[in-house]
């Protein structure tokens, strides 16, 4: 009898290396969690493929770079949160707009810039934790107006444990 895995949650367990591409094998994966831990590289495009994936927590780690295009094609994500990734950079890519479930999309405290893409405008998103986002202030296009979202400078999303407590 084949088992499969449905979810992974290792929360605050001071992993450390990089994420593996691996994990986009788990196709049946419906949670990831692996907030507050070390783990740094690049967000491996290949998790777009998780199509089962409904919740992506990946918060207060040290990934680097952009937020792959590939995560567009999460069809089943309704919780993404890469709070707490300074590393993480570039703009919010106009494909999650494709991720028509997505209920909560958390990203404060990145690197990210330009505009919230008017795609995520299909979703069923709540903007939660949009504060401190990007270096400068985020803005939203319409075809008629401009409207500035100024970055907030409280810190929203979960905090790292010291390693005293």
């Amino acid at each position: 009898m084949m088992r499969t895995i449905a979810a992974i949650d290792l929360p605050e367990n001071d992993l450390s290396g990089s994420l593996p591409r691996e994990i986009a094998g788990l196709s049946y994966l419906r949670r990831l969690g692996l907030w507050s831990n070390g783990i740094s590289g690049t967000l491996p495009p290949k998790l777009g493929t998780l199509r089962r994936l409904e919740v992506l927590h990946l918060d207060d780690n040290s990934f680097a770079r952009t937020i792959p295009t590939e995560f567009g094609g999460m069809e089943s994500l309704r919780d993404l949160s890469l709070d707490l990734n300074e590393g993480i950079a570039g703009e919010i890519p106009t494909e999650l707009g494709r991720l028509t479930n997505l209920e909560r999309l958390r990203l404060s405290n990145a690197s990210l810039r330009g505009s919230i893409p008017t795609e995520l405008g299909k979703c069923q998103l709540i903007l939660q934790s949009l504060n401190r986002c990007c270096r400068s202030a985020f803005t939203t296009k319409t075809t008629s107006q401009k409207e500035t979202l100024p970055a907030k400078s409280s810190r929203v999303g979960l905090q790292k444990r010291s390693k005293n407590s």
